[in-house]
């Protein structure tokens, strides 16, 4: 599969990254767009006019109870996830953008790290034990960095913790499989201390191949 992205058209997702929210449903300009919107659920990447948007965000099935709205402007070519995230009451929605001129070489994948947990303080990420990044703040992505194929443990913990204190800081780990070819962002979401890696493969993989 390829997909090209012109000077008009961009590809958006939403993403529901609000650990204490029920399902949602969102709006855009006043028209239900995605409905039924569960904790950790990607909706699929939509093609999307450049232009102002306003983005509104209900509790599912009650137009009544808005819990979200932001105004947003998309620019043609533009790729990329829609995260709502925050603690109830108090929500934002952060854009995570791709590019869509990102490419791997063969045998290679690419991760990146979003942070979007926001009880969170800033994180560190340890992989197969190097530690590869350091304190990245909430609502924060990293640039991708190209490893060879395989699976590897990652670990996220606190920045602001000492090394003999870690008992006492979030950490969390998982084993993420990367395959070839492939281009991944790596969600830490979740309110402290129920915090998961979400990974999730990235539109652009399917781009200029």
């Amino acid at each position: 599969m390829k997909i090209r992205v012109n000077n008009d058209a961009s590809y958006i997702r939403v993403f529901n990254a609000t650990a204490n929210s029920d399902k949602i449903d969102v709006y855009i300009n006043d028209v239900l767009v995605f409905s039924d919107v569960r904790y950790r659920e990607f909706v699929p990447y939509t093609p999307t006019f450049p232009g102002d948007y306003t983005v509104k965000v209900y509790e599912c099935g009650n137009s009544e109870k808005l819990i979200l709205e932001q105004e947003l402007t998309i620019a043609g070519g533009n790729v990329g996830t829609l995260v709502i995230t925050g603690i109830m009451p108090k929500l934002m929605l952060l854009a995570v953008f791709e590019d869509p001129n990102e490419k791997t070489c063969e045998s290679n994948a690419k991760f990146r790290i979003a942070h979007l947990s926001p009880t969170t303080e800033p994180i560190d990420l340890t992989v197969n034990g190097v530690k590869m990044i350091d304190e990245i703040p909430f609502g924060k992505r990293t640039n991708y960095a190209e490893v060879p194929i395989g699976v590897y443990d990652f670990t996220i913990e606190e920045s602001n913790v000492e090394s003999e204190e870690r008992n006492d800081g979030i950490r969390i780990s998982k084993k993420i499989e990367l395959k070839d070819n492939k281009i991944y962002t790596i969600y830490l979401i979740g309110d402290v201390p129920d915090i998961e890696i979400i990974q999730s493969l990235d539109i652009i993989t399917y781009m200029n191949k």
